[in-house]
């Protein structure tokens, strides 16, 4: 029996009639999973569907990278957001060839002081700095088109570029996702997606975002486990379990006069990094397996139905999908990689 349409949350009223539009587009994902959608509990392995085009890195005299611990890509280039360095790294998308680098550390125009996430936006990308509480914007040159001074960003972990120009930002505050303009000013504050998790400590509610094709919806992916969410309009159009599904992990709050400590009881990691391309979301998972962190995740953006899995023979850190290839940030023989492949058609998946 086909179960019944379940309501629509809403975080808040639609603000116009193309919002409208938009959430009725998606709205076919709204309802429960149809039985033949059921999430599946067992993974399906398909090979990789990737060709390595060029790699940087991986070796001890390579010091262009230092720290990378973010990646974002479009059709020009890839973007490494270098922790160590306090910068961002170009390479050339298709050739792999040094683009450019960002000035480095400090809090003057195109300097960085603590980068935490990055994201490709306006034909360039768009860069977290919680150490200079601001929003830096880069074209696909390295030149700055705008700095802007946000609170939020103090304690932001990952970015969601929309289409409109407004970006959400997930943060570790009691209403984890702040919907930015693009101005710098705070249009709306957003809850959780899952409203029963509420009410756990922060550390346990850390997301990642990730914008689907168009930038017209954002995906949000809880990191310790349970599972995924789609936003659009600020509303949640569905949610799914990871395939791998565990519960959140337990936090331990220790409280002073002064301080209030969080502190995960047990180490439990689910999807670290996300990504999108086309109709399918690619998620860098951890999980309990003996692949633990080779692992990609694919979905459906439509449904967020499971399809396949790859399990590869390195480890993933980060990963950014952008015209037909994969960047894939690792490390050889303790140093770290950028590696791009070119994708390709996706062979069937087996149990």
């Amino acid at each position: 029996m086909k179960p019944p349409s379940a309501p629509r949350d809403r975080f808040a009223p639609p603000r116009a009639a193309g919002a409208m539009a938009l959430a009725a587009l998606l709205a076919c994902a709204d309802s429960p999973l149809p039985e033949r959608h059921a999430p599946a509990t067992v993974r399906r392995f398909a090979p990789a569907p990737w060709n390595t085009v060029w790699r940087r890195g991986g070796a001890v005299e390579d010091t262009l990278l230092l720290m990378p611990i973010a990646v974002a890509a479009d059709s020009a280039r890839a973007y490494v957001l270098d922790a160590a360095g306090h910068r961002v790294v170009a390479f050339d998308a298709a050739t792999g060839a040094p683009a450019w680098l960002t000035a480095g550390k400090g809090g003057g125009p195109g300097e960085l002081a603590s980068p935490v996430a990055i994201a490709a936006a306006r034909g360039g990308v768009v860069v977290a700095d919680p150490g200079n509480a601001r929003l830096t914007f880069l074209d696909a040159t390295g030149l700055v088109t705008q700095e802007v001074t946000v609170a939020d960003v103090a304690s932001s972990r990952s970015l969601c570029p929309l289409a409109d120009g407004t970006l959400l930002v997930a943060t570790g505050e009691d209403r984890p996702l702040a919907l930015i303009r693009a101005d710098g000013g705070v249009e709306r504050r957003l809850p959780l997606p899952w409203p029963e998790l509420a009410d756990l400590p922060s550390l346990a509610r850390q997301l990642r975002l990730a914008p689907t094709a168009g930038g017209r919806a954002c995906v949000a992916a809880l990191e310790l486990g349970h599972g995924f969410a789609i936003l659009a309009d600020e509303r949640v159009v569905w949610r799914r379990p990871y395939v791998e599904a565990f519960p959140l992990p337990r936090v331990q709050v220790t409280r002073s006069l002064r301080t209030r400590t969080q502190r995960l009881a047990e180490r439990q990691i689910a999807a670290y990094d996300v990504a999108v391309a086309g109709d399918e979301i690619t998620m860098a998972f951890e999980g309990r397996s003996r692949a633990a962190r080779r692992l990609l995740d694919v979905y459906s953006a439509s449904t967020g139905a499971y399809l396949r899995s790859h399990e590869l023979d390195f480890p993933v850190n980060a990963i950014a999908l952008a015209a037909g290839r994969a960047f894939v940030l690792s490390e050889r023989d303790g140093y770290p990689t950028l590696t791009a492949h070119a994708t390709t058609t996706p062979t069937a998946a087996v149990p």
